[in-house]
């Protein structure tokens, strides 16, 4: 048994989850996202109630998260490492990145954090690529990536700690422009997703495609 906290991404149809992620300042004394930030601080109760739990009865606590709530999750296991609840394990499915450089050298630097944070990209995934370095923010943890599509490779080879990719590099942006002017032209389409609004996902441009929660549920299982 373990105490699992996890965390859902933005929902397009929460306003508030919207503004979140465009608060791409970074604060002053921690050098994180100040929209990612205000998120978590805003269920710090709970997560204390879940740190709590796995205190109390000595099970280990792992903490994961999609989108947005994988940048929630490192926040997170920093907040638990410093209420004295050490993370087993931190996961993060199409990350975008949390803070800057002081926060990443804070958080990769922990023993505690760094060495146990892993994130993982799928494809072109184009969340995982924003922030952008080159206007200051930095990633966490150690990336595995996989190819569009394709499975996740457990024998594969995590990126070294401290690594900043993927970037958001002119070439994903020029696949990003491609996708739309073929999808407008009828010759380029992703694959459907499930639920109602699955069948619309053909029509999104692959680097969106492959951020979606189902592509990783794919990827994984």
């Amino acid at each position: 048994m373990e105490v699992l906290i996890a965390f859902a991404g933005t929902d397009p149809a929460v306003w508030e989850t919207l503004a979140t992620d465009f608060n791409i300042r970074r604060t002053p004394d921690t050098d994180t996202h100040a929209g990612f930030q205000a998120a978590l601080d805003a269920v710090r109760t709970e997560i204390g109630q879940a740190i709590a739990r796995s205190q109390q009865i000595h099970k280990p606590l792992f903490i994961a998260g999609h989108s947005l709530g994988a940048a929630l999750a490192v926040l997170a296991a920093q907040f638990a490492d410093s209420a004295g609840a050490m993370p087993r394990g931190v996961y993060g499915f199409g990350m975008p990145r949390a803070g800057g450089e002081r926060f990443q050298m804070a958080y990769n630097n922990n023993a505690r954090l760094g060495p146990v944070t892993y994130r993982l990209v799928h494809g072109l995934d184009v969340v995982a690529r924003i922030p952008m370095s080159a206007i200051g923010f930095r990633h966490v943890g150690r990336e595995l990536e996989c190819t569009s599509g394709q499975k996740f490779d457990p024998a594969a080879a995590l990126s070294a700690l401290g690594s900043d990719v993927p970037e958001f590099s002119l070439g994903l942006a020029h696949t990003l422009v491609s996708r739309i002017e073929g999808l407008l032209s009828g010759h380029v389409l992703s694959p459907p997703g499930p639920g109602t609004f699955g069948p619309l996902f053909k029509y999104l441009p692959q680097p969106i495609r492959d951020h979606l929660q189902d592509s990783y549920y794919n990827a994984l299982a």
